[in-house]
């Protein structure tokens, strides 16, 4: 069995791609695969994959009886042969160190789950900023929510016998849904700030809210499939709609300073709220 398999989806994304294989193929770990999933794309991503096949390390995989990303990562799930599993997204990338560094820091300490530290790399203008500012809290999920964003994730493989995979009918949430099995098993969850996967920003309102719409789809699904561990706010309730505080920055992230970036700030979060709201009635509209 190899130490470490690096699991990675994609779908129509072949710049994305390239630059997370870029990173990956030239790690100093050796016992090390990179399994990347196809969900059913229909540009040139898979032939990027396939300019890659000199590499023994790097494999293609297709999922395409479901669209879903936590569909390919189940897919490739049962493709790797690795001990940790380790995954990312396509777009996102790593020092040539990651793989040699997440891997000792599991077995070292004997981690069963754990995360990375996401460093998002800021486009220019306001909507770069704000992102860059509040996403991927991955220490604070962790520690509140009991969950790892899937795009710095590594599990043993321990884990996912144990608990199973991602549920792969949600376009959003699954992430959250597999931490807080894997919790509730009673498994090991770590945050390794020392670890740093590199995440683009969104850099236009028309990419920030059509994130937050899917998260808002996602959290309507969280709530029909296992509503044992996930309630949300009727929507009816006026609060899903109305103004409220600004979003926090992740630690060590710089706060808005200056009555503009404050008034921008709290704009983008008002934007993200009605996003969400917006994805879970369309969500229910669907169902």
């Amino acid at each position: 069995m190899l130490e470490a398999s690096v699991i990675v989806p994609v779908y129509n994304d072949p710049d994305g791609i390239r630059t997370t294989l870029d990173s990956l193929v030239n790690q100093t770990a050796t016992d090390y695969e990179v399994v990347v999933v196809d969900n059913g794309s229909t540009d040139e991503t898979p032939t990027v994959v396939e300019e890659y096949a000199d590499d023994e390390r790097v494999r293609l995989v297709t999922e395409r009886a479901i669209r879903s990303s936590y569909a390919a990562r189940n897919s490739g799930i049962e493709a790797a042969d690795g001990a940790y599993l380790c995954f990312l997204d396509a777009d996102t990338w790593v020092n040539s160190t990651y793989i040699e560094r997440v891997t000792a820091a599991m077995r070292d300490d004997g981690h069963d789950y754990a995360g990375c530290r996401v460093e998002v790399v800021s486009a220019d203008g306001p909507v770069g900023a704000f992102v860059a500012a509040t996403a991927f809290p991955v220490e604070r999920f962790l520690a509140t929510e009991a969950f790892v964003p899937t795009c710095c994730l590594t599990v043993h493989r321990r884990v996912v016998e144990a608990v199973g995979g991602f549920d792969d009918l949600l376009v959003s949430g699954g992430d959250d849904e597999f931490g807080k099995r894997v919790a509730g098993a009673g498994f090991d969850q770590a945050y390794l700030a020392d670890v740093v996967v590199f995440h683009p920003a969104r850099a236009t309102v028309g990419a920030l809210v059509a994130k937050y719409s899917r998260i808002g789809r996602g959290r309507e699904q969280l709530t029909r499939r296992h509503p044992d561990r996930f309630d949300a706010r009727p929507l009816w309730d006026p609060r899903n709609y109305l103004p409220g505080p600004p979003r926090a920055p992740a630690r060590g992230a710089s706060k808005p300073q200056g009555f503009s970036a404050l008034g921008t700030w709290l704009a983008l979060t008002w934007l993200t709220k009605l996003a969400v709201a917006r994805g879970r009635l369309l969500e229910r509209a669907r169902l």
